[in-house]
């Protein structure tokens, strides 16, 4: 995991749990957030070095496994 990303998991309300990461921006000039939806049968593993770069460009990002994927809980 790149330094500065964190993963954390989010309770839905039917009790299971999503998975997302972040990573926050510390650029002096911030340009936004930038959302990663990725597509089935990915995690988030696969964009933390796209995470890296848009960070280094200025942007904050998020992503998320989908319910079924990663360490989201299975559907």
């Amino acid at each position: 995991m790149p330094q500065g990303v964190s993963a954390h998991f989010l309770k839905l309300n039917d009790g299971r749990s999503m998975r997302y990461a972040l990573m926050p921006c510390d650029a002096p000039i911030k340009k936004g957030t930038v959302i990663i939806l990725h597509g089935r049968n990915e995690c988030i593993e696969k964009y933390f070095e796209t995470m890296a770069d848009l960070n280094k460009r200025g942007f904050a990002t998020a992503t998320f496994d989908w319910l079924g994927q990663g360490g989201s809980d299975r559907l």
